[in-house]
């Protein structure tokens, strides 16, 4: 159904459930009130999204197989980010493959666009303008419109964006909207036509599967703690490496994210206990945890509560475990990264030496 719309939000959550042609899954790594404004038009064959997000966040994000998408940021002056692992920068445009599964990390408030067209629409499409088609790739493509393409589609997108903020009855006009979206359509056949693939750095797809095993891996061992040791034995790979995967991904260190699963899994643990049954000691024993002092002081600061009063309060709502398939989303309360009231963030403590880690 055609039409337009145009809303702002006050949470994450509800924003990204509202956007189409992808399945969209976030942790926001920044404090402060969350502010995203969404503009959509559903034209006959094409869907156009424009959005704008005002905080730092990661996200996993699953492409359905039903829509063939693209995704470029839409002001030159903003900051680049990263699409599992390799920078996207203004004037770079992001062509989904099909059902491909990526992440993607903002240090910075962002504002972005998108674009999608049915896979056989954008075959039929691309052979009728261009003379030869287009076909969804079977990996995820960023790529590097000529300079004339690209500022074309940003300034046809931004005009459209418009109209669906502040003109929304010129696009409920049949006509109207016909002729917008074949402009549009011509415009991002245009930018994907005249691109050059941006070649990932060195080692890029051999990151990408260490994370792959590394999602398997922690699929594999739900609900029971992890140490580095183990990981690096089991991934064959050396803690540098599992390093750089992690801050190239998620922005946190591996030996920092196993920490915080632990504390992660110790909450849920003590949610689901007995009281009468159980104790805080015992459960924070079977979590690897020795130092008990140090572990409640942490647990404190990351989770608002001492340990005992978890145990003691019966939960209304009992939090999965961190997603094997999100493992990156871990909210900025669970990183111990409380911020100021300008937005700065500092951790709660010192990331835990390895006797601890190890303990």
């Amino acid at each position: 159904m055609q039409g337009s719309a145009y809303r702002v939000f006050d949470t994450a959550e509800e924003y990204l459930h509202t956007v189409r042609a992808a399945q969209v899954q976030a942790a926001v790594h920044e404090r402060g009130t969350f502010r995203g404004e969404l503009a959509r038009i559903d034209f006959s064959r094409l869907w156009l999204q424009r959005g704008s997000e005002n905080l730092a966040r990661s996200l996993h994000i699953s492409i359905p197989k039903a829509r063939a998408p693209i995704f470029f940021l839409t002001d030159a002056a903003q900051p680049s980010t990263r699409l599992s692992g390799i920078e996207v920068q203004p004037g770079e445009l992001v062509f989904w493959g099909r059902e491909s599964e990526q992440y993607q990390r903002t240090d910075a408030a962002i504002r972005w666009g998108a674009m999608s067209l049915e896979p056989d629409a954008l075959i039929r499409a691309a052979l009728a303008i261009l003379g030869h088609e287009i076909f969804v790739p079977a990996k995820t493509l960023v790529l590097r419109p000529n300079e004339h393409a690209m500022r074309r589609l940003v300034a046809l997108h931004h005009f459209a964006g418009a109209l669906a903020k502040s003109a929304p009855d010129v696009i409920a006009h049949k006509e109207v909207a016909n002729a917008l979206e074949q402009a549009m359509v011509h415009a991002m056949l245009a930018a994907i036509d005249c691109s050059e693939e941006k070649a990932p750095a060195s080692g890029h797809r051999y990151r990408q599967h260490i994370l792959e095993r590394l999602e398997a891996f922690i699929a594999r061992n739900a609900g029971r703690p992890l140490y580095l040791t183990e990981l690096c034995e089991s991934l064959g790979a050396p803690e540098r490496t599992l390093r750089r995967v992690f801050t190239e991904q998620f922005g946190i260190s591996p030996t920092r994210y196993l920490w915080l699963r632990r504390m992660h899994l110790v909450n849920r643990a003590l949610q689901l206990a007995d009281p009468a049954c159980s104790s805080v000691t015992a459960i924070a024993m079977e979590h690897g945890f020795a130092e008990l002092g140090r572990f409640a002081t942490a647990y404190r600061q990351l989770f608002g509560e001492v340990p005992s009063a978890t145990l003691r309060r019966k939960p209304d709502f009992v939090p999965r475990i961190l997603p094997s398939s999100y493992l990156g989303l871990i909210p900025f309360e669970l990183r111990g990264l409380p911020a100021s009231s300008t937005g700065s963030t500092q951790p709660v403590e010192s990331e835990p030496d390895s006797a601890e880690v190890e303990a």
